[in-house]
């Protein structure tokens, strides 16, 4: 039961879900078996599963059914049906999460019914929940699509004269289409950036033309999809992105976490394009979308901060010298990290920190004694440290340091993959820096020119620094 599926997903159960899982259960509405409720019981008590031996399907079965002789089939029927009953519950909780979705089903069956007195009372209170609400997002756009929808139905079984509702539920049918087109178009062109990956977009041409020629003033979710898609396709143009910029600051509040959170990246990636081109405006840029999205809590996903969202506000923040602000928030933000990785990813974003203010004293004591488990992490510490040997003269310490960092990414080699020779020429540059003598400009230069011809190398900016 250990590697079962049915754990893998009672794991990802809160306190809160567990407790109203327990009432479900326990009602006969929804289940009547009562090996589920004594499996979901055993489970309940055994969080979080520190003992494997206590999991074994044998120990298990021993402990529900104490009396019985172990039977593959009987603790494999209370697995199957525990777990069907707990899929069942986590979508009633997805289901009714969203008020709209119940009370547009409610609406929809009322008029089904014949009850309309009673639909036109709850149509009218699904209409004003849905004003009411914050959302202007696509979604949006499809529950009033559906309200209307409802409405010409409702409308057509008492007289086809009156067509009640019915352009409304084709507009917003539209609207819907149209941001949802507009967003799944974004996310193909990141896809086609990254991955290479080919998609056929004939039908989002025709979306453009019609944002183009169309009023969309009315709707948030199609102007900040339509911007997105524009800071994307017309990269060479800044006005895109700023208008962009001016949008998610207008419409915040319209868009759920997860939403936003995906346009706040949308333009972080413009911003580092940009940035990585040296445009240095960008850089200010960069910080304060990430300062606006940590405001905002955009970048927490169940309690959880990234740990590459976490080093990547560090280093915006570095890049301008915002030592206080960084230091802050490096310690801040430790506990949102996740468990496995808060350690490494506090220690080596203070290094960091301490390196550039510069304070190599205390960057080198966080490196030497923190014990970082993440391979990539390591090998940062290593880097750093063979910058701060190498900028404080201490050649011995560095001669060896080479030595033991070379036979480190021999051991990892397979690990590493195509990263292994960006830092094999790493240190094959600082070898060669050390063998040049100081009053050789003419080999500094030439190695200087290696140096920046050379792809694949880590680091190539402080390596061209420490030669110019």
């Amino acid at each position: 039961m250990q590697k079962s599926r049915l754990l893998e997903l009672f794991k990802t159960l809160d306190k809160t879900e567990v407790k109203k899982l327990r009432k479900w259960v326990r009602s006969p509405f929804f289940n009547q078996r009562e090996d589920v409720v004594l499996l979901f019981d055993y489970l309940d008590k055994n969080r979080p599963f520190e003992k494997p031996e206590k999991l074994s399907r044998e120990y298990v079965f021993s402990k529900i059914f104490p009396k019985e002789t172990y039977d593959e089939k009987k603790i494999g029927y209370a697995q199957s049906f525990l777990m069907t009953e707990i899929k069942k519950f986590i979508t009633y909780q997805e289901f009714s999460a969203d008020e709209m979705r119940p009370q547009i089903y409610m609406t929809r069956n009322l008029r089904k019914r014949g009850l309309n007195r009673h639909f036109e009372s709850e149509w009218k209170a699904a209409n004003e929940l849905l004003e009411k609400q914050p959302l202007r997002n696509a979604d949006f756009h499809f529950y009033n699509f559906q309200l209307q929808n409802e409405q010409h139905e409702y409308a057509n079984s008492l007289s086809r004269k009156e067509p009640k509702g019915l352009q409304e539920a084709s507009d917003e049918l539209t609207n819907y289409f149209v941001a949802q087109k507009l967003k799944l178009g974004c996310d193909q062109l990141n896809a086609q950036n990254l991955i290479n990956a080919k998609y056929q977009q004939e039908f989002l041409k025709k979306v453009l033309t019609h944002v183009t020629e169309k009023d969309i003033s009315d709707s948030p979710a199609i102007q900040i999809y339509y911007q997105v898609y524009k800071t994307i396709t017309e990269k060479d143009k800044t006005e895109p992105y700023f208008k962009l910029k001016h949008l998610l600051f207008q419409f915040h509040s319209f868009f759920t976490k997860t939403e936003l959170k995906d346009l706040y990246v949308f333009a972080i990636n413009y911003c580092i394009k940009k940035h990585n081109a040296e445009i240095s405006e960008f850089k200010t840029e960069l910080f304060e979308l990430y300062k606006t999205g940590l405001e905002l809590d955009v970048f927490i996903n169940n309690g959880i901060l990234s740990r590459f969202t976490y080093k990547n506000v560090v280093a915006a923040g570095i890049n301008l010298k915002q030592f206080q602000w960084v230091e802050n928030f490096i310690h801040e933000n430790k506990n949102k990290l996740d468990l496995k990785w808060r350690e490494d990813f506090f220690n080596i974003c203070l290094a960091i920190m301490y390196y550039q203010i510069p304070d190599y004293k205390k960057a080198m004591a966080l490196l030497q004694k923190a014990e970082f488990d993440d391979l990539f992490i390591r090998i940062t510490a290593r880097k750093m440290l063979l910058k701060i040997y190498y900028e404080l003269k201490e050649l011995d310490a560095l001669e060896s340091f080479l030595d033991s960092f070379h036979r480190y990414l021999t051991r990892h080699n397979k690990d590493l993959g195509y990263h292994q020779p960006l830092y094999v020429n790493f240190i094959k540059f600082i070898r060669k820096m050390l063998s040049i003598p100081s009053y050789d400009k003419l080999a500094r230069l030439n190695l200087k020119k290696e140096v920046e011809q050379t792809n694949d190398v880590t680091e190539k900016h402080w390596l061209i620094a420490q030669l110019s």
